[in-house]
């Protein structure tokens, strides 16, 4: 997945970028766009300085010696598909923290599910970050639009944002904006 559509995942992370402040603390869940948060982070490293959490191996090894972030991971069991720590050493960690922004991925977004995932065990912790961030926003390509998969995590009104990419259909955008989501793409 880190190979796929990732011209448009970087697109996606710079715009993701441009919403962070300094002196700020995010989260980074587990995913392929987040990865590529990750990338722009360690590119802008010494302009800015964040505590960042993640329960993404990837995204750990991506900032672990980037001047000016605070890294902390969550802990957990790792999910070999993902890279992702799940279960409730990740839980317990995340329930422990209050941060200011958490950029989340999802295999699925649409009016009638929401955000899904593929693991019932990544859809827990994505429900955790949301319960611990004050402001929620899912990253995600144009090719998870009008489309579920197996595990939700959130309905459209328990997100702040949709950050996608420039090849989003406008007719896929203009339903979620309907529904009240704000899109950037």
């Amino acid at each position: 997945k880190l190979t796929e559509n990732t011209d448009l995942k970087m697109e996606i992370a710079r715009k993701a970028f441009a919403l962070i402040d300094s002196n700020t603390s995010i989260i980074l869940d587990a995913g392929s766009t987040t990865h590529q948060i990750a990338r722009v982070i360690r590119y802008h490293g010494a302009e800015v300085t964040l505590k960042v959490v993640t329960n993404s191996l990837t995204v750990g090894t991506k900032l672990a010696e980037v001047k000016g972030v605070d890294l902390i991971l969550t802990g957990g069991n790792i999910r070999v598909e993902s890279q992702a720590m799940v279960g409730p050493i990740t839980l317990e960690s995340l329930h422990k923290l209050h941060v200011d922004t958490a950029f989340i991925g999802a295999m699925g977004i649409s009016v009638e599910k929401g955000f899904t995932s593929s693991s019932v065990l990544e859809a827990q912790v994505k429900e955790t970050i949301l319960s611990v961030a004050h402001r929620k926003i899912i990253v995600a390509d144009h090719t998870k639009l009008n489309r579920f998969s197996f595990a939700p995590f959130a309905s459209l009104d328990q997100v702040d944002m949709l950050i996608t990419d420039s090849k989003a259909p406008a007719d896929e955008v203009e339903k979620l904006k309907t529904a009240g989501l704000e899109v950037i793409f």
